[in-house]
Formats: structure tokens, C-alpha cells, sequence
């Protein structure tokens, strides 16, 4: 990670003039049982690829990238072209994915003006929340982080402005169960996709209903434990009955 935000200043105004794109996702899989696992990937495209390597003298730009303790790193070519890097750490509950992915940025020691070039891009500043409702059969999950601006409104740094041309940032998130509502957008394997402006404050907010199929399994239990009483109850009457004179 070290690399990539070093390496994305030296080449932004290369970038911006040459059409390239690089994208940064937060992604959050969220799993039956209320763990998560939590990634963060940074794809470039083949142009940005090839130019920070040209600028590079030859040398692989993602090569000095630093893996983070903690988490699981792994590089990969996508479908598309993009060079892709992917870090990967597991949260035990919702409420951990927060100090998680916030672990995972202050652990990238930027520099002064790459901090303030990108103020908001580490989710310590952001505000999460993750509401649990149990029902009868059904629980339903409504996850909502607000994001803040993630560059400065006010008197932003030529770095800055390059930095929001090129780079595109998106969270994501996949919640078990049906989808409720979202103001995301829905892809084909049900993850929802938000695109965070970097000169405006958003919005994530994804509801979800997550079928209790432990709480149907025990009414099931119950169901049938009733009935047993009752049969057991209707025979005995009956033999009762028979033996009366």
C-alpha cells in the first residue's frame, strides 16, 4: 500500500493527461454467522500500469508494495486487464469492520501532503453503524456509513485535484440474505456498490432480511412437541373411555 500511494502522486499528472484509471475498493463480505471478511483492492488499468512503469525506469510499480500485518495480500491480472492487488483480514462482527479497515490504513505511513491531499479516505473518519433486528423467522441487518468529503472542499491542493481526476473510490458490501432497500448499486452476484464522491460527503445506507433458520428450526420443535402432547393426550382419553364400564 505504501507503493501504490507513493507511486500515485509521482505519476497524477502523467495519469490524468494519458486518460488513466486506478480504483481503490473497500469490500465487506458479510457471512451468515455476523464475521466478515474485509478487503481492500487497488486495481490500475494496463495504461497506468505501463506509464508508472516507464517512469519507474523498467520496474514493476507494484513489486515494493508492502503487505500489512494482519492481512493476507495477494496480486492478481482481472478479466479486464487491470493489475490487481488485494488485501484480505477477517472481522469477527460487524461492529469489527470499522477499527478493522482503519487498522489497515493507519498502518500506510503517508506523507503531509499525501494526507492532505486525501483526508477522508481512511474510514477512521468515517461514521459506521450496524443495526441487528431479530424477528420471528427473519433478522434484519441495516448497515450505514457516512462517508465525508475524502479531499478538502476548501483550498485543495494541486494534488489533490489531480489525485480526483484519475482515482475512483468505492466501497462495497455483500449482506447474506434478501436485499430490503439500498441507494447502491446491485450487481449480478447481489453485492451493492457505492461510488464515493471526492469533493462531497455520501451516504451508504443497505437493508437487508437474513431467514432465522434457527429460530424456524425450533418453532418446527415446538411444533411437533405439541402435537406429540396432544396425541399422547387424545389416546389416553380414549383408553379411558374404553375402560369405563
Amino acid at each position: 500500500m505504501i507503493g501504490i500511494v507513493r507511486f500515485a502522486g509521482v505519476v497524477a499528472l502523467s495519469a490524468l493527461l494519458a486518460g488513466c484509471r486506478m480504483t481503490l475498493t473497500n469490500r465487506v463480505d458479510v457471512n451468515d454467522d455476523g464475521s466478515a471478511l474485509v478487503h481492500v483492492v487497488v486495481a490500475l488499468d494496463d495504461q497506468l500500469y505501463i506509464l508508472s512503469q516507464a517512469q519507474g525506469n523498467g520496474k514493476d510499480p507494484l513489486a515494493q508494495t508492502a503487505s500489512t500485518p494482519g492481512w493476507e495480500m495477494t496480486r492478481r491480472i482481472a478479466a479486464n486487464g487491470d493489475h490487481v492487488i488485494e488485501w484480505t483480514k477477517r472481522a469477527n462482527t460487524l461492529d469489527d469492520v470499522k477499527p478493522v479497515l482503519a487498522s489497515f490504513y493507519s498502518a500506510v505511513k503517508k506523507s503531509s501532503a499525501q494526507t492532505k491531499a486525501a483526508a477522508g479516505v481512511s474510514p477512521a473518519s468515517w461514521r459506521f453503524r450496524a443495526d441487528q433486528s431479530p424477528g420471528l423467522f427473519t433478522r434484519t441487518i441495516h448497515l450505514q456509513i457516512d462517508v465525508p468529503s475524502l479531499v478538502p472542499t476548501k483550498n485543495p491542493t494541486p494534488a489533490a485535484v489531480m489525485m480526483g481526476s484519475f482515482i475512483a473510490l468505492n466501497t462495497e458490501v455483500k449482506l447474506p440474505g434478501k436485499i430490503v432497500s439500498s441507494n447502491g448499486e446491485q450487481l449480478a452476484d447481489g453485492t451493492i456498490r457505492f461510488t464515493q464522491s471526492l469533493t462531497s460527503p455520501s451516504k451508504i445506507d443497505v437493508v437487508a432480511e437474513v431467514t432465522d433458520y434457527g429460530h424456524i428450526v425450533l418453532a418446527i420443535v415446538a411444533a411437533l412437541g405439541i402435537i406429540v402432547i396432544v396425541v399422547i393426550g387424545v389416546r389416553r382419553r380414549r383408553r379411558n373411555v374404553a375402560a369405563t364400564p
